[in-house]
């Protein structure tokens, strides 16, 4: 449900950016919407992951929120260019989904990039899709109920 819901999210805030906002937008929206889905399956992936590893629901919210809001913004590139980071802030940036989704999304809106461009950060956001997919597939296993 968490994935269908935030496909129609990503339509309603694209549109808020563009006709609110007034953000050009010149790459194409059927890549952008793609690849925006795919970023936020990464998403669900990765609090699969953490919702295996802890106990709790709001031990997972926090943990969640400290493992991705906190780098998100640090590592993407939305406030300091990766370029500009040393080399080991680099490394940790390309760990993150968000700094391979915030290249895309930066391209679709400022500049008409074709997928040839842009191919790498969605082959890393599929890798990272897989990855957090069969980690949490193998973590996990079924909790006796609780009594």
């Amino acid at each position: 449900p968490y994935v269908g819901l935030t496909s129609i999210t990503i339509i309603m805030l694209w549109l808020i950016a563009m006709f609110v906002l007034g953000a050009p937008f010149r790459g194409n929206p059927v890549t952008f919407y793609l690849v925006s889905v795919l970023f936020v399956i990464c998403m669900v992936t990765f609090g699969l992951v953490i919702s295996i590893l802890v106990r709790s629901q709001i031990a997972a919210i926090l943990v969640t929120m400290l493992m991705t809001m906190i780098p998100t913004i640090l590592y993407s590139g939305l406030i300091t260019p990766l370029s500009s980071l040393s080399f080991s802030a680099q490394v940790q940036a390309r760990m993150m989904p968000a700094s391979y989704y915030y290249r895309v999304a930066l391209s679709s809106f400022l500049k008409d990039v074709g997928f040839g461009v842009i191919w790498m950060e969605v082959v890393g956001l599929i890798g990272f899709m897989f990855g957090l997919f069969f980690i949490g597939w193998f973590l996990f296993s079924k909790r006796p109920a609780a009594g």
